[in-house]
């Protein structure tokens, strides 16, 4: 099946014929826009995201924000994101867990694991998970971990 996904990812094309994009979402198909501008999805809260936002976005990438732990994987499915990243404490699934689950499903997509403090061990923990992690405070250290 051949999928084409318009600029604004509303719509798309199978066979010829155009269709919604929720269609495929239930199929279970993942539509993929265009790879031109690059896009980070910043999943939870964090104590310096506008900054971190306005960094991504003066270097030209697109930046889709979610609150709920559940839609960062949808918005990784509709924006085909090229860095995500997840808050380390965002409700019932961490930032590890996400992660985890993101790479087994994406495994090119960078995973940035962002928490209050670093440590050692949460350092070794995001890269098992297959991600990297940064602090919330360093804004300059989470648009690098991004790349």
């Amino acid at each position: 099946m051949s999928i084409k996904v318009n600029a604004r990812n509303t719509t798309a094309t199978a066979a010829g014929k155009p269709c919604r994009l929720e269609a495929f979402r239930c199929a279970g198909a993942v539509a993929t826009p265009s790879r031109g501008n690059r896009r980070v999805v910043m999943a939870g809260g964090f104590k310096l995201g506008a900054k971190v936002a306005d960094q991504f976005r003066r270097l030209g990438w697109e930046v889709h924000t979610v609150t709920g732990e559940h839609d960062v994987h949808a918005a990784a499915a509709e924006t085909d994101p090229h860095a995500i990243l997840l808050s380390e404490t965002a409700g019932d699934e961490s930032g590890y867990l996400a992660c985890a689950k993101l790479r087994h499903t994406q495994p090119e997509l960078k995973v940035v694991v962002v928490g209050s403090k670093w440590t050692p061990e949460r350092e070794r923990f995001a890269e098992f998970v297959g991600g990297t992690f940064a602090t919330e405070d360093d804004v300059d250290g989470l648009v690098k971990a991004a790349f």
